[in-house]
């Protein structure tokens, strides 16, 4: 099966968050089950120094409304599956992906109405022959609207089946009506039933009308999205489309993850044999200068500061947090009132909290090692990686039970010696801190606990168990397609 992945980024050409991680690393996988992954997405600036693509020789011309703009076709040689880029400096040699710190890019949506064209244009001029087109988020919503209009009679087209996967529907590529010709798409398709939205051009809802199947990231949170409170104002259009709507929890990436040969750390470790994980734990201490005894539990996030991922708990709650017997380390950035706590809060508890605002892949690396417990106490999560990643380095988690969080993390129970960490349901930081203390009341209970981190490392969280799933889920759509 041919199976081409369309995004705005992929690891490790172009990154701002998992969407990235995903597209990177779900076409090795299917690869594995004897598919043919193909990837397309913009050669930004960062693109240029990360690969050394070559051109193709093969050039796009796409029409936006009364004139072309072209494209050159580049291919990136030094990667395990296909990757080609679509390379105009003006839509894409920009300092960041989406936008500068003044906010989105004034063009976002001519740029992606662009790439969305220039991409299927660039399977005809490169003859792929495709039986899956793969969208990944708002920013390549418009294909299934064009392979269902502009390119519905196309040969190359006649027999590929579109799947669109949406990776936070808070993000819609909701824009301002007057932009809606430059997609050359008819009159007709700009209603309530097409991709208005609220008297706004909508790509997200493009994606999710006109795909042959739609995915997300986790079955909770695929159910989650169907009512009202987490809908995002797209629920009524879901629930029209229930019956091809599935959850897909994501994997990593388990050459990159892995503590056994992970360079970036002090000492490796697995569950065989775990006795680099200790090691791991006193490099993460030396780094950010915490002096704690030996049996005090250190407790980390390594986060994106926003409101989405439940900062405003640990703001009420960090000084009855600090007065328990914890160590606490952070690594991210965000927002400035968040970036300003934190940095106050290791002033506050020298010795005891470490902050690290910014990111660093080292780092990152060293926390999930080094820590006992990883926290993420989110609004939502569609899916979290950075709890499977925990798991796999035999860092506990401790989370809010929303979305892929809820998947991924079983309760604990000692007793019947099952479950994957610790969990809390109300978005409160009093049910944050009862999830903590019962977490600290059995990590002090050593010999459950070290059966708990042994478990975890041997669980499987890679793509292959979602590269199945998937999959199934490009036939469901080949039959939709057909039907």
């Amino acid at each position: 099966m041919n199976i081409l992945f369309v995004s705005s980024e992929i690891f490790p050409f172009s990154k701002t968050g998992g969407l990235a991680d995903v597209v990177g690393s779900l076409p090795p996988a299917l690869q594995r089950e004897g598919c043919n992954p193909i990837a397309i997405a913009p050669f930004y600036k960062e693109t240029r120094k990360r690969t050394s693509a070559t051109d193709t020789g093969k050039r796009v011309n796409v029409t936006l409304t009364d004139h072309q703009v072209q494209a050159a076709i580049l291919k990136s040689e030094d990667h395990a599956f296909p990757v080609y880029f679509i390379d105009q400096p003006s839509y894409f040699n920009r300092d960041s992906l989406y936008g500068d710190t003044n906010g989105d890019f004034p063009d976002n949506a001519e740029r992606f109405i662009f790439f969305s064209k220039a991409a299927l244009e660039a399977t005809v001029a490169l003859d792929l022959q495709l039986d899956v087109i793969h969208c990944h988020d708002w920013q390549t919503g418009l294909i299934p609207a064009y392979l269902k209009t502009v390119y519905e009679s196309h040969p190359a087209f006649q027999k590929t089946a579109s799947v669109f996967t949406i990776h936070n529907l808070a993000y819609q590529g909701s824009f301002d009506s007057s932009l809606y010709p430059i997609t050359g798409l008819g009159d007709h398709l700009f209603c309530p039933e097409g991709l208005e939205f609220f008297g706004q051009l909508s790509f997200l809802k493009a994606g999710l009308v006109y795909s042959d199947f739609v995915t997300t990231v986790s079955r909770t949170y695929r159910d989650e999205i169907l009512r009202k409170e987490k809908g995002c104002g797209m629920d009524g259009v879901l629930l029209g489309r229930t019956d091809s709507l599935e959850g897909i929890a994501n994997g990593i990436n388990y050459e990159k993850w892995n503590p056994e040969t992970d360079g970036k750390i002090a000492a490796g470790f697995s569950a065989k044999d775990p006795d680099g994980k200790a090691k791991c734990r006193l490099q993460l201490l030396d780094h950010f200068g915490i002096k704690v005894s030996g049996t005090t539990p250190v407790l980390a996030m390594v986060t994106r500061l926003a409101a989405q991922k439940g900062v405003e708990l640990l703001m009420e709650a960090m000084d009855s947090m600090m007065s328990r017997d914890i160590a606490f380390v952070l690594l991210g950035s965000g927002e400035r009132k968040y970036e300003d706590f934190f940095q106050a809060l290791s002033q506050k508890y020298p010795g005891k909290v470490g902050v690290h605002l910014g990111f660093t892949e080292d780092l990152a690396h060293q926390i999930y090692a080094g820590a006992d417990l990883f926290l993420m106490p989110s609004k939502f999560e569609p899916c979290g990686i950075s709890q499977l990643i925990a798991m796999r380095y035999g860092t506990v988690p401790l989370v809010r039970a929303v979305g892929g969080l809820n998947d991924t993390v079983s309760g604990f129970d000692s007793k019947l010696d099952k479950g994957r960490g610790f969990r809390f349901k109300g978005f409160s930081s009093e049910d944050m801190m009862n999830a903590l203390d019962l977490a600290l009341a059995e990590y002090r209970r050593r010999r459950p606990w070290r059966k708990l981190v042994k478990r975890l490392m041997e669980e499987d969280f890679s793509w292959g168990p979602p590269a199945k799933e998937y999959l199934e889920t490009y036939r469901k759509a080949l039959r939709e397609k057909a039907f």
